[in-house]
């Protein structure tokens, strides 16, 4: 995958409503940017981030009671922080946390501009070491099988899953069965895709979304996003959202995925 084709995930953090809502709509003119979420304190955005795993975060300093900095403190280390905030007393300990860009508020697009290429440009690279590493570490990926018999992963790429197959997983060394009925979603990072289910959250394993469209029952399992596809099942409600796109909220799970709208016409005709 060249730099060109690298989408970010992005969470918006910022305790002031209008502001994060300005911010979603500046990034919306980046394509290479997917807003997955937003939060506007400290413990909604840490709920916000574990559920879907974003490669970055826009984070304003103050929120309500707290920091930015004490939301950084319970995170990944290898999460792009971009801060987007007037406080610029805060400007020298950003950088001293690995803040990858500081954005002073009021927002200018041109500035929010070169922050976003630096992000894209260090995702990139932080790709490319990322993907060499998880390929010499797993040359023999996961492989489906059923409930009657575990095939080989070339005899089975190609066969369709029912609702009450299971799936072989192997995660950090060690190896399950999952109930296919107990997955709640799948989401897309590059060609990498993270298993939300019941029992386990956010395997990750080498497979396209396309496959998983191939071999995942269409009955029960739909594409609503060209990064994340939901369990029909455990779907609670679904509201309209911004520019014509809607919030899809699955049962267990605070915080909605994003469904757009030509994956909603489409789910519409499926269902029709």
């Amino acid at each position: 995958m060249t730099k060109e084709q690298l989408v970010c995930k992005a969470v918006i953090i910022d305790d002031d409503e209008k502001s994060r809502k300005l911010l979603i709509k500046l990034l919306k003119n980046h394509s290479q940017i997917e807003i997955v979420g937003e939060a506007g304190n400290v413990s909604s955005a840490l709920k916000v981030i574990r559920e879907t795993a974003p490669d970055s975060i826009f984070l304003d300093i103050k929120l309500e009671n707290e920091t930015g900095f004490k939301l950084l403190e319970e995170l990944p280390t290898d999460l792009k922080v971009i801060f987007v905030t007037a406080n610029l007393d805060y400007a020298m300990q950003a950088f001293d946390v690995n803040a990858l860009d500081f954005v002073k508020k009021p927002i200018k697009k041109d500035r929010l501009g070169l922050a976003v290429n630096r992000l894209i440009d260090d995702l990139a690279l932080s790709s490319e070491e990322m993907l060499k590493s998880f390929d010499e570490k797993n040359r023999s990926y996961e492989e489906s099988i059923n409930t009657n018999s575990i095939q080989s992963a070339t005899n089975t790429n190609h066969d369709k899953l029912s609702y009450d197959d299971r799936l072989f997983l192997t995660k950090n060394g060690s190896s399950k069965f999952i109930k296919v009925n107990t997955i709640l979603s799948i989401t897309a990072n590059k060609d990498y895709s993270y298993i939300n289910s019941l029992d386990e959250k956010k395997i990750i394993i080498l497979r396209t979304m396309k496959k998983w469209e191939m071999r995942l029952p269409e009955k029960y399992f739909a594409r609503i996003h060209r990064s994340t596809i939901v369990n029909l099942e455990f779907i609670d409600k679904v509201e309209k959202w911004f520019n014509y796109s809607y919030h899809v909220y699955l049962k267990g799970i605070e915080t909605p995925f994003q469904m757009s709208r030509r994956y909603a016409i489409k789910l519409k005709e499926k269902f029709k």
